[in-house]
């Protein structure tokens, strides 16, 4: 037959196995509420490095031929609406005109506005970019100078793309 003392033993045994066991267990895993955001951005780049163009050749009686040289852009846009790229030149060289084509990869990834006369104002170049895009484009620049604009050499543009609202 068992004691007081012996029942109060076990008991005591039983609640500190019980006791251990529950705190073994409860440090074993844990839940941890985790809140996950991604923001809203837009980027855009272009390939490093000056592009050049020479326009050098001309037909007697008629106006000298446009330079033209291509190069690329990569942009993404991340937010819930469509977006465009919009382009400006600073400064050009009197007389003359730059204009620019904005081409989609796939055609996906929005829409291109043709050639476009760059001018200080923004021009529209690639509209209609879907909400969540990573695109590429290639670009064809052209370079108009006719012969009101005489002969000169380095003058710089700086073109300005800019990723917006569509």
């Amino acid at each position: 037959m068992l004691n007081k003392s012996d029942i109060d033993m076990r008991y005591f045994i039983l609640t500190t196995s019980l006791l251990v066991n529950t705190l073994l267990l409860a440090s074993n895993a844990a839940d941890q509420q985790v809140t996950l955001n991604v923001g809203s951005f837009d980027s855009i780049s272009v390939p490093s490095g000056a592009l050049s163009l020479t326009v050098s050749t001309a037909t007697a009686g008629s106006e000298p031929e446009s330079a033209t040289t291509s190069s690329s852009i990569t942009y993404l846009s991340t937010t819930a609406n469509a977006k465009k790229i919009v382009g400006t030149v600073a400064s050009l060289p009197a007389s003359t005109t730059l204009a620019l084509q904005v081409n989609p990869v796939e055609g996906s990834h929005g829409t291109s506005a043709g050639s476009v006369s760059l001018s200080s104002s923004a021009q529209d170049l690639l509209t209609a970019i879907p909400q969540f895009t990573l695109g590429d484009s290639t670009t064809s620049f052209s370079f108009t100078a006719p012969v009101a604009a005489g002969s000169f050499s380095g003058a710089n543009a700086t073109v300005t793309l800019t990723i917006q609202a569509n």
